[in-house]
């Protein structure tokens, strides 16, 4: 895995007109693709994220996003549910849980230009469904803040009021998505950050 993770990274930071795609479309620059671990598999014609376990930092699988428009996602791997760190450290003062790799890179990129350095962020690495359940693998004693930002619809909705409702430390960060009536994290990027 650490091999496909570097063959395709090179091949994307190489590679201006996908470089191009990714900021035109996700407003994603190449300092957060590149310590994100984001490439390109030219062979599948996909964008491949690797999916970083918990503590150990070993890639457990890819996720694999196509290139078109039809958002089509797969696994390498096959996808088990588990939480996926995107970016940070095992210790830090915020942790960031968001409900996709995109929202995370994007969220990694956004807090780094803030110029914010202590922060971890981690998503469930089969879907917003699974978050609650995969929870219990975090240890939670390592962060002095928990900040979740789940998507603006009616599935982040429900995880995130399953999650408060038991994590009580845990809080709802959306607002801003509310607000500015933006899906997720991307979106808001993108309209409000982005074009600024």
């Amino acid at each position: 895995y650490v091999e496909y993770m570097c063959l395709t990274q090179e091949k994307l930071l190489n590679n201006k007109e996908l470089l191009l795609y990714l900021y035109k479309k996700r407003g994603l620059k190449k300092l957060a693709i590149d310590l994100c671990g984001m490439g390109f598999d030219d062979t599948e014609n996909c964008f491949t994220i690797p999916i970083f376990s918990l503590g150990k930092d070993a890639i457990t699988d890819f996720e694999l996003r196509e290139k078109s428009e039809n958002k089509k996602i797969r696994r390498i791997g096959g996808g088990c549910a588990t939480i996926a760190k995107i970016w940070g450290v095992d210790k830090a003062k915020e942790l960031y849980i968001v409900e996709g790799f995109i929202d995370g890179i994007t969220l990694a990129q956004w807090l780094l230009e803030s110029k914010r350095d202590s922060f971890t962020i981690y998503s469930c690495s089969n879907g917003v469904g699974s978050l609650f359940n995969c929870l219990k693998e975090i240890d939670f004693s390592n962060f002095d803040n928990v900040k979740l930002i789940l998507d603006n619809d009616e599935a982040g909705d429900l995880a995130t009021k399953q999650i408060i409702d038991k994590y009580k430390f845990i809080t709802d960060c959306r607002k801003f998505l509310v607000v500015n009536d933006c899906k997720d994290i991307n979106e808001y990027y993108l309209r409000k950050v982005v074009k600024n």
